[in-house]
């Protein structure tokens, strides 16, 4: 192995690149390897990272292009929580092609977080400003299957009280509400 090579095996997948790619971003976890890092092994003399190799792939590609892209085939709130592993700033450096991609993701993320906090505390709140009665209509978020798990979960908490605690404690409200 050369001096400039870095070896690099993620999730049992080997990478092999230059230091000068990953050091074009000394900032991130790649960028800021040495051989003091808690990843590197000593007796193989590779970085080990117990991380999903086929996210990896995108991750070097940055790292060789200075662009990301959202790989479509999987899911975008993993793609995400990889990005923010390796520590990688999504908005400035998302290609033009990936980018209405991430901002339907983004979307998304921000409905399901509504939708879990009001499912968590029992309050609507969160839902103030959202039109759920079209997002079921909307071509935008039928897409996305992350969406259509969170509606059968409302459902199953809205409709089937031994579906949870929440769904138990939901069915006593109402109840007493109606009595």
């Amino acid at each position: 192995m050369d001096e400039d090579e870095v070896i690099l095996n993620v999730g049992g997948t080997v990478f092999v690149t230059f230091w000068e790619t990953l050091q074009k971003y000394p900032n991130t976890k790649l960028g800021s390897l040495t051989e003091d890092s808690p990843h590197y092994r000593k007796y193989k003399h590779i970085y080990f990272f117990d991380r999903n190799p086929e996210l990896f792939n995108t991750i070097l590609d940055f790292y060789r292009n200075d662009t990301l892209h959202f790989p479509n085939h999987l899911c975008s709130g993993l793609w995400h929580q990889e990005l923010r592993y390796w520590g990688l700033s999504i908005s400035s450096t998302i290609s033009e092609c990936c980018y209405s991609t991430y901002v339907k993701y983004c979307k998304n993320d921000t409905i399901i977080q509504n939708l879990r906090k009001a499912l968590d505390t029992g309050s609507t709140e969160e839902l103030d400003g959202w039109d759920l009665e079209n997002v079921s209509s909307s071509e935008e978020y039928i897409s996305t299957e992350h969406v259509k798990g969170i509606r059968v979960r409302v459902w199953n908490f809205l409709s089937e009280p031994r579906s949870s605690n929440q769904a138990k404690v939901m069915l006593i409200i109402i109840v007493n509400a109606i009595n």
